[in-house]
């Protein structure tokens, strides 16, 4: 199977996977120095006063490092690293997945993510989902991280543009997460696109939207989202974002459209 490209991935359907989430126990970490971003990451810092954060490892560091977060030994791994400021302190922040073979079941997947403290590689928190099939991945439409402080208070958010494809049905979506007590958690969604116009015969029962999204400044340096978005068929509100040019701040609870 080849390598694939990871982001935050659509949550398995009930069932289909064990679910682990731990948040284990914060140590007193130290702040480490370095660069401003990750690998594959753009960073947007904002103006309230915050440390240096560590550029993520690289190669067989960091997939050292994403085996001992995930508690995930055996199989090929795929990560993405995202480095950002978060309460206080420098994090570095895996998403991706392990790839693995049995004689008897075949392939299968365990999906990954967790929470790393940069100046002392210390895991503050972790999610993982095993035993996915292989679909899991080829199903799956993801991007890069971009870690960008939304609000101005200092602390960054973790932005991502992620989705699915399957059965001639598309959707992607804007998905913005937050570090909160040491673990990350899901802060909003801003739908993108919808298409299913491969799946179905009737232009009638067409779907079909297209947006494109751009951060813009705004006050205090906090950060905006901008989207502008064109309905060429019918559109679903869930899966469609508003016709035309919308501007989303973040008020440190939600997307609210300016």
């Amino acid at each position: 199977m080849p390598s694939p490209k990871l982001s935050t991935l659509p949550s398995p359907a009930p069932g289909a996977g064990a679910r682990v989430a731990i948040v284990l126990g914060l140590a007193a970490f130290g702040l480490g120095c370095g660069g401003a971003s990750g690998r594959g990451v753009e960073h947007r810092g904002g103006a309230a006063a915050r440390g240096d954060t560590p550029p993520c490892p690289t190669a067989d560091a960091l997939t050292a490092l994403a085996r001992g977060a995930w508690e995930l030994a055996d199989g090929t791994v795929h990560v993405e690293c995202a480095a950002l400021w978060a309460e206080g302190q420098a994090w570095w922040y895996l998403d991706g997945a392990v790839e693995r073979e049995d004689p008897d079941e075949g392939w299968s997947v365990d999906m990954g993510r967790a929470l790393v403290a940069a100046a002392s590689g210390a895991t503050a928190w972790r999610e993982v989902d095993t035993g996915m099939p292989p679909a899991t991945l080829d199903r799956s439409i993801s991007g890069d991280f971009t870690a960008v402080d939304l609000d101005g208070d200092g602390s960054d958010e973790l932005l991502t543009v992620s989705g699915y494809s399957h059965g001639g049905h598309e959707e992607t979506a804007l998905h913005v997460y937050r570090v909160a007590s040491g673990a990350v958690v899901a802060a909003g969604r801003l739908p993108l696109s919808a298409d299913n116009a491969a799946a179905v015969e009737d232009e009638a029962d067409m779907i079909l939207c297209r947006g494109e999204h751009r951060l813009v400044a705004g006050p205090g340096g906090a950060t905006r989202i901008e989207i502008t978005a064109t309905w060429i068929g019918a559109v679903e509100p869930d899966a469609c974002p508003p016709e035309g040019r919308r501007v989303y701040r973040w008020t440190g609870e939600a997307l609210v459209a300016e």
